[in-house]
Parts: structure tokens; sequence; C-alpha cells
């Protein structure tokens, strides 16, 4: 028997009973893929995510047109399945997390309170023992892990070493820090689902981050999981239908913007792309707007969508449209820009009305005095604004052999500190409904590819066989795809009916340089992408 299996057999008894019902969810279930298989195994299926709750429907029912507002509610609450734990700490856990913690918890005796679970959670999960580490080791360990902790550990561990964690700031001169433990278990069947990515998307990518530090034991871990993850995308032909309804194109950011909004009058949204902002660098970005008293909405990860997260396109996001009709042939994704002025004009004015003033914006960062006088704007305004800064760093990685990872990280908080945080608090006080997300990430280049047999890359790209290549892209002519894919190993996909082929993880043509970072491809820096509400909601 599973040991969410009580969780499970009262959404089926509830189903039993009610056709159609809203589903709240604080532990994240919906997003697990074990408990939607069960789900899935019986007649449920879920009509939407949304927030914190999602609408339950039954494939045996026919009329799914009710007012949600007069639906049931049923709670999928996990303090049934922790009874001798302190629930209010629980609760703060997301179920991947309760996962690991499980086996630890007592299921006899007294009801533990809040300083042992608390205890028990920082050891087991995060491998912190706050009774054998120095208070500057605990706290070296939590900061580099912050976005995964929930706030109600970090205000016990702040009670019992004397001081605040959140107004520490890290001493460059105070050597190296203590690196937290990672409880990422390689080897576990789990890691072979795409949504177990994206459930445990900060630990994954606190693991990203402390690898591409030089930690051994981080380098080994991320390519073991590295080659799972691709072994995943091989089951799922195309990224665009998601494995999780969480946005992937401009589409459904904006669908999810517009949620509960009926007048025009409503629409005051903001959509903020982050050019190339991986895992690590999403973390970095959420550590810092809590240190300046922004608190999220919900942090989540998300799948960049494929195959735009490569070289192919400007704007990923907006461009992620795949041809669905036949005026739609022509799309070349190779050199366009993309319509994405057009597009959002048309999904809030389709929807709206002529009255929703669109603006977008892209090099947002050089443009400061234009963004603060949009944010001023009235109501019934939607705004997609664009910042490439973290897109420049990755460049001038293969530009400049001195900048190392670190250098960008410290780069990106201190633009993150001028720029986009000052930026964010506006767009909140002055009541943004905002949406944070990326088009793509990027990879740590490992090797560089010179060779397809006889011919260097740089040759075959000027041959007939291939039309156009990017640092970790290679459009081959259709009877050479297969041929190429094998020399390169690499992966071959179909854009808009045209073969083209992503580089593995870590590698770059000739093209491209052999240090630094690149993105395109194919890898699980890349593909895993922040999603992140605040302001508004």
């Amino acid at each position: 028997m599973k040991w969410w299996s009580e969780i499970a057999d009262q959404l089926h008894e509830a189903s039993m009973q009610h056709s159609l019902c809203i589903v709240e969810d604080p532990n994240d279930w919906l997003a697990w893929q074990p408990f939607l298989d069960d789900l899935m195994n019986g007649e449920i299926h879920l009509k939407e995510m949304n927030a914190e709750n999602a609408t339950m429907v039954i494939d045996r029912h026919t009329g799914d047109n009710s007012d949600l507002e007069k639906l049931p509610t049923f709670t999928l609450d996990a303090a049934i399945l922790f009874p001798n734990l302190y629930y209010d700490v629980v609760n703060e856990l997301t179920v991947s997390l309760l996962d690991n913690l499980y086996p630890f918890s007592p299921q006899s005796g007294p009801i533990q309170g809040r300083e042992y679970t608390c205890q028990l959670i920082l050891k087991n999960i995060f491998g912190i023992d706050i009774e054998i580490l120095t208070p500057s080791q605990v706290v070296s360990s939590i900061k580099l892990r912050r976005s995964v902790v929930p706030d109600i550990i970090v205000d016990f561990v702040e009670k019992n070493i004397g001081y605040s964690i959140q107004d520490e700031q890290k001493d460059p001169n105070d050597g190296i820090p203590v690196p937290p433990q990672i409880f990422i278990e390689p080897n576990d069947e789990r890691w072979t689902s795409l949504r177990t990515y994206l459930e445990d998307a900060e630990v994954v990518g606190n693991l990203i981050h402390q690898a591409w530090l030089g930690v051994d034991d981080a380098r080994q871990k991320l390519g073991i999981i590295q080659q799972k993850f691709i072994d995943a995308l091989g089951e799922r032909p195309q990224l665009g239908r998601t494995v999780r309804t969480w946005p992937t194109s401009v589409e459904l950011v904006a669908k999810r913007l517009m949620a509960d909004w009926s007048s025009p009058d409503d629409v005051r949204a903001l959509l903020v792309v982050l050019d190339c902002c991986s895992l690590p660098m999403g973390s970095i970005l959420i550590d810092e707007m809590r240190r300046k008293g922004i608190t999220p909405h919900q942090t989540k990860a998300t799948l960049a969508r494929e195959p735009t997260l490569t070289s192919i396109s400007r704007k990923a996001l907006a461009a992620g449209r795949h041809s669905t009709t036949k005026k739609d042939d022509d799309f070349e994704p190779i050199h366009s820009t993309s319509p994405e002025t057009r597009l959002w004009r048309s999904l809030w004015q389709d929807k709206y009305g002529s009255s929703v003033q669109t603006h977008r914006v892209v090099n947002a960062e050089r443009k400061p005095d234009h963004i603060q006088s949009l944010i001023k704007s009235p109501s019934s305004t939607s705004l997609f604004v664009v910042f490439n800064e973290l897109d420049h760093l990755v460049h001038a990685s293969s530009d400049l052999i001195s900048l190392t990872y670190e250098d960008m990280t410290n780069i990106a908080r201190r633009w993150m500190g001028e720029t986009l945080i000052p930026f964010l608090q506006d767009a909140v006080e002055q009541g943004w409904r905002i949406a944070i997300t990326s088009d793509h990430g990027c990879t740590q280049i490992v090797q560089t590819i010179t060779d397809l047999e006889e011919r260097t890359l740089s040759q075959a790209a000027r041959s007939p066989d291939i039309r156009e290549m990017g640092e970790r892209v290679i459009w081959p002519r259709p009877n050479q795809a297969e041929k190429l894919k094998l020399e390169v190993e690499g992966r071959l996909i179909y854009v808009a009916g045209h073969p083209c082929i992503l580089l593995p993880p870590g590698q770059v043509s000739s093209k491209g340089t052999a240090f630094g970072f690149a993105h395109g491809g194919i890898s699980l820096e890349e593909v895993v992408v922040p999603y992140f509400e605040l302001g508004a909601w």
C-alpha cells in the first residue's frame, strides 16, 4: 500500500459523490506524478488547474457547465498522513518533500511539537543538524537553498541561532560557504518522470548551481539525472503539450493572467520575460525579492517550449506556436523575430475589446524611463516586458574567458538589485498582476564538436547539407538529417516541417566557443525554467 493511498482514496470517494467539484491542493499533490497516475487509472480527470485549486471532473459526467461558486469543495489535506507531527509545519512542504519525510515520520506515540518537526525536516530533508553545525554553517546552508526551505522553518532556525537569516549578508571575504547536502538520489525511479523536475524545481536549481560551482558530488548527480531527463524527453515527442497546466507559451501565460477578470476595467496585467533565465538564476531572483520584502504569490517551474528553446527564434515564449493551420505553413522561425506584438494585442482585445491597451518592450533594461512610464498606466492595460540582461551575460561568458559562473551570479544579483527589483517593487505597489518566466535557460559548455567524418561543422554549414546553424543547433537537409544526428549524437526534431538537430548537453559546434555558457540544444538546464507570480493575484 502506498503511503499516499488514503488521500487518493478520499478523492475517489469524493468523485463518487460529486461529478464536478473544486479540489484545494495546499501541498501540490496535483503536480506529483505518482499521485496523478493513481487518479488517471480511475475515472478522475482534472478539468483545469488554477493556483491552489483545481476543477475535478469525472468521465461519466456529461454536463460540466455548473456555476463554480456553487460547487462543493474538497481539500487534499496531508494532516491525516502525518498524525504525529506538527501540521502547520508539514503543510508548508510540497509532496515531493513529504515523500522524503514520510519514512522518518513517527506513526504512533504522542503528537510531536513544532520544534521536533522542524528539526526532523531540517536534518532528514535538508541535511542541516542545528545541534552539530555552527550558526554560520547553518546560515550558509539555508541561504544556498533558501528558496526551497519553508518560511516557518526559517523562523524556527532564526529563533534558535539568535539572529535573522533574511538580513544576514554574505561577506565575500568570509571563505567558502558550506554547501548543503543535496538530497537527490539520481537512481530513484521517480527521476524518470518529467513532472518530477517541475515539482522539485528549486532542488534541481540548487543542484545545477552547485554543479556549476564545481562541487563534485553535484556534478556526478547532475550527469546521471541529465541522462534520465533526456530519456524522459524522448518519450514525449513535443513539449508544446505540457505535462502540467503551467505556462510554456504566451497564450497560456495570458490565460493565467486573465483568471477571474470579466471586465476591461479589471485588466492590469504584466508579463515579465527574463531571457535566458535558468533555474539557478530564478532561485537567486526569489532570494533577492524576499530580501526586499516582495512575497511571491507562487513559485513554480515549467518546461520551455520545444523547439523554440533553441537558437531558432529571438523571442521563444511568444514565437512558440506550432503550425496548426494552412496559413501558417510559411512560418519560418529561423530568421523570424515573431509576430509577438500582434499576438499579445489579439489575446487581450479579442477577449476584452479594443479598450484594453497593450504594450511590448524588448531590451527593457536599456529603457528604464519608458517602462517606468508604462507602469504608471491606468487600468485596462496589459504589458509584455522582456529583459535581455541575463542572455547578454551568457554570451559574455563565451566572449571573456575570465568570466566564471560565480562572476555571472554576482553580476546578475547586482543587476537585479539595481534594475529588476525596483521595477517589480513599483509594479507590485501600483497593483499589477505579475507573471515572471523565461523562454529558455543555458548550459555549461564542456566540449566542442569539430568533426563530422572528414568535414568540420563550419565546412558542413556551407555545404548543401546544412542550411543554417547556431551554437547548438544544426539545420540539415531532410535526406541528411538521420546521418548527421548520429554523427553528432544529437536529437532530431521538426520545426514547421523542417528537420532540426539539437546538440547534446554541454556541447557546442565549432561555430560556438569552447568555454563559458551557451543556450540552445537539449538539456535539463535549458528546458526547465522558472515561473513566478506576484502582485495582485
